[in-house]
């Protein structure tokens, strides 16, 4: 069982907060640090929307937190 989180969220799934770090400049680094990341984060995604098999409610959670994480790395990146 996991813990309750102040507000709502869940310590799991930080997408929101990640892109608001990003958007706001708490969160950089450079694009050698990033894109490894978002390599690795794209693959998972493109792998768990290939799955065949319905998907339990956390890697269902995990398709929509995936390409906030993605966009959030870009931004700290300077490609946006």
């Amino acid at each position: 069982m996991r813990p309750e989180w102040h507000d709502g969220v869940d310590p799991v799934f930080m997408g929101d907060l990640l892109l608001c770090a990003a958007l706001e400049g708490r969160l950089v680094m450079s694009r050698a640090q990033a894109d490894p990341v978002i390599a690795d984060l794209r693959h998972t995604l493109a792998d768990l929307r290939d799955r065949a098999e319905p998907l339990d409610d956390t890697w269902a959670q995990a398709l929509v937190e995936l390409p906030k994480y993605i966009e959030a790395l870009r931004i700290a990146a300077g490609y946006r």
